[in-house]
């Protein structure tokens, strides 16, 4: 049955997904051209296999390489733990630390990028591609 097809999958570690997937898919070649189709994809500019989905850099959302326009992703210059402009007068009456983690996740209306002037929680303001986190690293080859 489907239904608890797909409660296992939700359940299994990563590593057991890739290893059940790369056992089919050497024992059925029509289990490999799905997993093939879902999974990899060509490099426009290059014409090498790549993986199909990725995380981006910028907004750390996953994407799909073959839908990757050029206004796809929207962010905000530089990383969050900088550029940002705090609201003073609405901190008159706190004590200690103003700019953590857990003041920017419940008073994002309190912090503003420094790029745009937009509050913490806002779209980003720049539109661009979305760049992937592999290209940093190295170029994530299939």
């Amino acid at each position: 049955n489907l239904a608890a097809l797909k409660n296992a999958l939700d359940k299994a570690p990563k590593a057991i997904l890739e290893r059940s997937i790369l056992e089919a898919s050497q024992t059925d070649g029509r289990v490999a051209r799905i997993f093939w189709d879902a999974l990899v994809a060509t490099d426009k500019s290059s014409k090498e296999k790549v993986a199909r989905f990725e995380t981006c850099r910028h907004c750390r959302q996953e994407f799909d390489t073959t839908k990757n326009k050029h206004d796809s992703c929207g962010w905000h210059y530089g990383p969050s733990t900088r550029n940002l402009v705090i609201d003073e007068a609405f901190w008159v009456e706190q004590y200690g630390p103003i700019d953590t983690k857990e003041n920017r996740k419940e008073y994002p209306q309190s912090f503003f990028w420094d790029c745009c002037g937009l509050q913490l929680n806002s779209d980003g303001c720049l539109k661009t591609m979305h760049a992937p986190v592999t290209i940093l690293k190295k170029k994530g080859r299939v």
